[in-house]
């Protein structure tokens, strides 16, 4: 596996960015990878999980995730999906 040209990081998140040769003169090809690292319970392991895009969809991630962050903050605490009752 490559290693990548740019790395960031934070927490169990990190993104990277790799380059592959073409043959020809033409430009190298770029991907950006998101990867999660976590704890597998039932493994007693931990465990990495990732998504490969094309750096053109860099901006609609952007978009959708805002989107989200959006619709997660203006919830009411007690309606939001996938946290128990305090």
């Amino acid at each position: 596996m490559s290693m990548p040209i740019q790395k960031a990081q934070l927490g169990p998140l990190s993104v990277a960015v790799f380059e592959n040769s073409r043959e020809s003169d033409a430009a190298p090809v770029r991907s950006v990878s998101i990867a999660k690292r976590y704890f597998d319970r039932s493994a007693e392991e931990w465990k990495t999980t990732s998504v490969s895009l094309n750096p053109a969809d860099v901006p609609a991630v952007i978009e959708l995730m805002k989107s989200i962050q959006s619709w997660l903050i203006s919830i009411p605490e007690v309606n939001r999906p996938g946290e128990s009752d305090r």
